[in-house]
């Protein structure tokens, strides 16, 4: 217990601190929005490449650890399409509340389990994060377009081809993955600077996911906001519980497959709401709500992984 907690409090602290840090500073949310962008578009990338280049990957469970994460995921997406009509939820607000139930921060994902597990829980979690982004987007970008309002669609926005095609996670998976395939190291220089550059991006992504926090009026959309977090950090981890009994998933890759199940909304979300016409205002109370909450949540699912079975 005692050492779990020692992992995520770092985590959560410097969530805490990028909170701190925006109200404290004044900085104008374009600078956040740059750090974001610089995380995204260059320091994962690089941790991702050298991370996954140099792995050590054994296949059979690798598979084994997709498939529970991607199938938690899916299954949270379906529970949510099946909430819909009970819940009275008209278009714009079920597709925000979709994305609640099936994306995932990606930045608490990679530090959580490189607090835990360290580089061998980077390149755990490197493997399914690359399938997850994939299926992720897909599911998400449909309902939006389905269920989004006409007023919020962006008329010049890409294609989903173009964008899962496009997405720098994604490509940096799929290079450093090609790269461990092939047996080719990085040369000696490459490998120092992505590893300067890729030691910036845990911190940097968990500083923007703080700064992205908006506590006003947390709850003013109360049944959305409560069956949201209900499908994010209790039916997914709990439909990730039950595929790593049914798949045998044990060791290190259980507790990464449910740290992949149990972390909050991504702050991405957002974006995506208000260029395909979600509820955007409804997101970011989402993606508050999910990231305080699951100060609790995680802690609870990962005791439940590492010592419960």
């Amino acid at each position: 217990m005692a050492l779990l907690f020692d992992s995520l409090a770092p985590v959560f602290l410097v969530i805490v601190a990028g909170y701190g840090l925006r109200r404290v500073l004044a900085l104008e949310r374009a600078v956040w929005a740059g750090l974001e962008r610089l995380a995204y578009y260059a320091l994962f990338p690089a941790l991702l490449v050298r991370t996954l280049a140099g792995a050590d990957i054994a296949l059979g469970a690798a598979w084994r650890l997709i498939a529970v994460t991607v199938g938690a995921l899916c299954l949270a997406g379906a529970a949510a399409t099946a909430a819909r009509r009970p819940f009275g939820l008209t278009g714009p607000r079920f597709a925000s509340v979709f994305q609640g139930a099936t994306r995932f921060n990606t930045y608490v994902i990679l530090g959580v389990s490189g607090a835990l597990l360290g580089t061998r829980g980077l390149t755990l979690a490197a493997v399914p994060l690359a399938f997850m982004i994939v299926v992720g987007n897909i599911l998400a970008v449909t309902v939006l377009l389905r269920h989004g309002a006409s007023s919020g669609a962006n008329a010049a926005r890409p294609s989903l081809l173009v964008s899962l095609a496009g997405n720098p996670l994604i490509l940096a998976c799929a290079a450093g993955l090609a790269l461990n395939g092939a047996g080719i190291a990085l040369p000696g220089a490459l490998d120092a600077a992505l590893e300067l550059i890729g030691s910036a991006a845990v911190a940097v992504g968990l500083l923007s996911v703080g700064a992205a926090l908006a506590p006003r009026r947390l709850l003013a959309d109360g049944r959305e906001v409560a069956l949201t977090a209900t499908l994010k950090l209790i039916v997914q981890p709990a439909a990730a519980v039950a595929l790593i009994v049914l798949l045998g998933l044990d060791g290190p890759a259980r507790a990464v497959a449910i740290v992949c199940a149990c972390v909050p909304v991504a702050t991405s979300a957002y974006i995506l709401s208000t260029q395909l016409g979600g509820d955007a205002d409804l997101m970011a109370r989402l993606i508050t709500l999910t990231t305080l909450a699951s100060v609790v949540t995680m802690p609870a699912w990962l005791l439940l992984a590492i010592g419960a079975f």
